[in-house]
């Protein structure tokens, strides 16, 4: 399947000679929210605060985050009362864990439900794309008026995006005025690549799932024909 994703998602991106240069071990979008560090000789701990209308989202998902950063000696606590989520590790714990389990905190806090989050700690990349008016928002950076932005936003409906996403297996959220992509290096990129040319250029994202139907038809088909001769 890793074979079919990568060719679906490297053609889609052939299609633009634009592509911007991004390093593979990126992952970008804003950090919008708050967040508060403790490090003594022994313990790191890191915080961020979540909006009151996720509580009960993550008090149910809570056993599952415990569960999974258990296996990386993280603990982690919910405060429902200051809607503040904390994760403490001691230091001997490699970095790169503590980096990861920092992009979980960031997609918790953005109502990415916590088995799509987890990926993250397991290698999967992500970005948080801001299509609006917000300070790094799509409209903001292009100067998109306020009539199309509207118009163009119905074209961004969830499931459009979604039927997108699950052709080149990428998990796509969305919250508020942000879309939250998570999946490949390839896979995010592109799928930011096709917000921006939705809002900015006027792009129907029905071609563009259409066209990567297409793709993964040829892809498959060709996986097959390889299959045969070997």
């Amino acid at each position: 399947m890793e074979d079919n994703q990568n060719g679906v998602v490297d053609m889609l991106k052939m299609e633009d000679p634009k592509a911007d240069h991004m390093e593979e071990n990126d992952n970008f979008g804003p950090d919008s929210l708050d967040e508060e560090d403790e490090i003594d000789l022994e313990v790191i701990t890191f915080s961020r605060r979540f909006p009151k209308h996720i509580k009960t989202s993550l008090q149910k998902d809570w056993p599952i985050v415990e569960s999974a950063l258990q296996d990386y000696h993280i603990s982690c606590s919910l405060n429902l009362v200051k809607c503040s989520m904390t994760f403490s590790t001691t230091r001997p714990t490699d970095q790169d864990i503590i980096d990861k389990a920092r992009d979980l905190l960031h997609l918790l806090s953005v109502n990415v439900p916590a088995p799509q989050a987890i990926k993250a700690v397991n290698g999967s990349h992500w970005d948080i794309i801001e299509f609006g008016y917000q300070k790094d928002g799509v409209c903001s950076k292009f100067g998109i008026s306020r009539e199309q932005f509207l118009e163009q936003r119905k074209q961004l409906s969830h499931p459009s995006l979604k039927e997108f996403g699950d052709l080149i297996w990428c998990d796509i959220f969305t919250w508020d005025d942000t879309f939250v992509a998570v999946g490949s290096f390839k896979a995010v990129k592109v799928v930011r690549k096709i917000v921006e040319e939705c809002i900015v250029h006027k792009v129907p994202i029905a071609a563009r799932i259409k066209t990567a139907q297409t793709i993964k038809a040829q892809v498959q088909a060709q996986k097959n024909l390889d299959d045969l001769r070997f």
